[in-house]
């Protein structure tokens, strides 16, 4: 596999972006780690709620622009120095109000909390991971991916730490990480005046073309919505935050690795979009190929890691407070083998314009994981949350990979056909 790897130029060129982006992915793991030792499995599994309501928000009010941003970046095309301003406005104006209406309808939730939670949240994805990145992937600007990565996990470490030293209460962690969200996209922002071709303007007539465009995207989100996010909402109706804590901190670890996947899916969608532009049909199925092997050999390698050494691993990266989360962390590992399917794809689906499939993809993926969800959660509790998220996730890679490769082989033909 490594051979294989090291011979591949595709993954050559995604290495710098993947490396980038892992910087803040460890760091934040490190900071997680840190809050779930000091307040352990019952405050972990509230604040697991409170960021999961707050994602879904700050996912909804995009309206699917996001995605339709990136494909107009990936395209280069004169709109986006009319768009960038205008989307970075209404996410955090969104996302805000939502968040008002939201946490004045649930007084159970602790407002100022949630509050800083859905600014930071929305800051961080929306803006910088949707939009910012999106400009330097495109634009080859690797130094700057590495900084506002680096700035993001580092500063928020430190956050962490201090904290956890002298003053820890997670009102001035959130705060501290809300501030850190701010500057990191302040630099981002000013790194893009002075070094991309990018221009600033606002202008919400153009709005509405790609939030037109952004409908079908709309829809998708919905879906990964309830996929992503039912479990532990299902799970906080029929369960206690102990239980879900013990859920969260396994999701946690298995997130982890969905996340250095997802990174290589952003990095080689402009490769597999290039090929299919070029008709280069051996090529990209080469790449896709060669993605496939290497995801699903991972996959693989990670589940007999767990199998070994869950135990271990639990016990060294959440103590014994957490020993329930090993059994959960082992299952849910097996939705890597249908994640690695679907993150790379579902990126081909896209650039082959195959969005209707998508969308259907996708909302069946997320009713399967819901209905799952809610008839196993009701008997196994949290094993069975986990058996379900697995479950949905392989059955829809399988049928993912299936559908993809017959639209593969009907796009060659089709081809074929029209230089004869």
């Amino acid at each position: 596999m490594l051979k294989l790897i090291s011979n591949n130029s595709l993954f050559k060129k995604v290495f710098h972006y993947v490396n980038s982006g892992m910087i803040n992915i460890i760091f934040l793991f490190i900071s997680g780690l840190i809050v779930a030792r000091i307040y352990g499995p019952g405050f972990l599994g509230k604040l697991s709620l409170y960021t999961v309501v707050c994602s879904i928000i700050a996912h909804a009010v995009t309206l699917g622009t996001g995605q339709a941003f990136l494909m107009e970046i990936s395209s280069k095309s004169s709109k986006i120095s009319n768009t960038f301003s205008s989307l970075m406005f209404t996410y955090v104006i969104g996302a805000s109000l939502l968040g008002i209406f939201y946490v004045k309808y649930n007084q159970d939730l602790d407002v100022l909390l949630f509050l800083l939670v859905l600014i930071e949240i929305a800051i961080m994805r929306n803006i910088k991971e949707k939009l910012i990145q999106g400009v330097f992937r495109v634009e080859n600007n690797t130094n700057a991916l590495y900084l506002v990565n680096f700035l993001s996990g580092f500063g928020k470490l430190l956050i962490t730490i201090t904290c956890a030293i002298w003053f820890f209460n997670y009102y001035y962690l959130q705060l501290g990480f809300t501030i850190i969200s701010i500057i990191v996209v302040l630099t981002s922002l000013f790194i893009i005046k002075n070094s991309s071709k990018l221009k600033f303007r606002l202008n919400f007539l153009e709005l509405k073309n790609i939030y037109l465009s952004g409908i079908p995207f709309f829809i998708t989100t919905l879906s990964i919505i309830g996929n992503d996010y039912a479990s532990t909402i299902i799970l906080s109706k029929f369960t206690n935050n102990h239980d879900l804590g013990q859920y969260s901190a396994a999701l946690k670890i298995i997130t982890m690795f969905l996340l250095i996947y997802g990174l290589v899916s952003q990095a080689i969608f402009p490769e597999i979009r290039k090929n299919y532009i070029d008709n280069d049909y051996i090529l990209l199925s080469k790449n896709i190929k060669s993605s496939k092997k290497i995801l699903l050999g991972s996959s693989f390698l990670i589940i007999v890691l767990f199998l070994c050494f869950g135990k271990f691993i639990v016990n060294v990266l959440y103590g014994q407070e957490f020993k329930d989360s090993y059994l959960i962390m082992t299952i849910l590992s097996s939705m890597l083998v249908g994640s690695a399917l679907n993150m790379i794809l579902f990126p081909l689906l896209q650039v082959m314009n195959k969005r209707k499939i998508v969308i259907y993809l996708s909302f069946f993926c997320a009713t399967l994981n819901i209905l799952l969800n809610f008839l196993f959660i009701l008997f196994w509790g949290v094993i069975g949350a986990a058996i379900a998220s697995s479950l949905a996730m392989i059955i829809g890679g399988i049928i993912t990979n299936i559908i993809a490769s017959k639209q593969l082989i009907k796009w060659r033909i089709n081809n074929e056909f029209e230089k004869k």
